[in-house]
């Protein structure tokens, strides 16, 4: 069977015309088995463009796929491993690769635009040098492995699941002509900043810390609301933003979503009485941008264990104890606004100040 199998695909490559293969791959009867394809390399088939080939269900075991194109091809339910995907001419575009499983497979230096990958498995995998701009990554799990140095513009990156992967260099460009371009380390991050940024005229003011009147407040609600409703309204009037963040929901998802706004905040004011998931929130701001943190806590509670663990960091001020939000709110000025924009200054005038140069020459005689 497998002879016969490369032989078909072999002759309807040559001819570019999936009709050979894909009738042949209807007429046989399968059961629930996959098609296996061992030890292919489609680079014989080098600069080839083929289109509509149905490989759905298929097992690729050592399979290459070099300087070749694919383009609305059908790789649905289909399970990959130990393949390469490598060259700048190996293009797999508008390609469907819903509910797939990569397993030990290296992507790197490719074209992957507008392909869907919904729902598929990534294990210990690399995907470098690549572009997955306007792909869709709906619902996939990224499992030991990494993606670095990719342009994720336009991609569909939502609910997707990252376990102990790295994510580094991923570019999304904007603005007239894509000309501007950033840089993140975290794939729903540049994914949210994306669409913020496309359909926002006035991204660039968001991301200029001294124009933004944001201000990020993260607490649990319940009892604590009106509390934090209550410094919200005073920030309000003072012309300010506030967003309330809430951490009751239980979403792991939504710590994208943190990290988001926390980028466009001027500072946080975080409620740290008695809380239960402040810590890995706080912890994924802190490892995503550098901006003021206002703890406050109730004086009935201790902080919680391992606040001290950010107490000492630069961007972080002392808490706030407090028997009633009334005492802030009539301090704020004072105790938040004046404060957090010193530390602010504090933080950004010495990250930014020259001071001439560092001379290490060899002094002349």
């Amino acid at each position: 069977m497998h002879d016969t199998l490369i032989k078909i695909l072999e002759m309807s490559f040559n001819k570019r015309d999936p009709i050979i293969w894909n009738s042949w791959k209807r007429s046989i009867d399968f059961g629930d088995s996959a098609i296996e394809l061992e030890g292919f390399s489609f680079q014989k088939f080098s600069l080839s463009t083929v289109s509509k080939f149905d490989f759905s269900n298929t097992s690729f075991k050592n399979c290459e796929f070099i300087n070749v194109s694919f383009h609305q091809c059908n790789f649905e339910r289909s399970s990959f491993f130990q393949c390469k995907f490598i060259d700048a001419g190996t293009r797999l575009i508008f390609c469907h690769f819903r509910d797939c499983k990569f397993e030990e497979c290296h992507f790197e230096d490719i074209t992957l635009s507008g392909s869907v990958f919904n729902y598929s498995r990534f294990l210990k995998c690399n995907v470098i040098k690549s572009s997955l701009v306007e792909a869709s990554l709906v619902g996939c799990r990224f499992i030991e492995s990494l993606v670095d140095d990719c342009n994720i513009s336009g991609a569909s990156i939502w609910d997707i699941t990252v376990e102990d992967t790295t994510q580094s260099n991923l570019k999304i460009n904007y603005g007239k002509g894509k000309s501007q371009e950033l840089i993140f380390q975290d794939l729903a991050l540049a994914n949210a900043l994306y669409i913020f940024a496309s359909n926002n005229k006035n991204f660039a003011g968001f991301l200029d810390k001294k124009s933004t009147n944001f201000v990020l407040i993260l607490g649990r609600f319940g009892a604590n609301l009106d509390n934090l409703n209550m410094i919200a309204e005073a920030l309000r009037s003072r012309q300010f933003s506030p967003i309330i963040f809430d951490f009751e929901v239980e979403d792991l998802t939504l710590i994208e979503t943190i990290k988001f706004l926390a980028l466009l905040s001027k500072f946080i004011i975080v409620d740290i009485s008695n809380p239960k998931s402040v810590p890995s929130e706080l912890e994924a701001i802190i490892s995503t941008v550098i901006i003021p943190i206002v703890p406050i806590v109730i004086s009935e509670y201790n902080p919680f264990g391992t606040f001290s663990a950010y107490s000492n960091l630069p961007n972080v001020l002392k808490p706030i104890l407090f028997d009633t939000v009334q005492q802030i709110v009539d301090q704020i000025d004072e105790l938040i606004i004046k404060r957090a924009n010193e530390r602010y200054d504090a933080i950004y005038l010495t990250k930014n100040q020259s001071s001439g140069f560092i001379d290490i020459r060899m002094k002349k005689n």
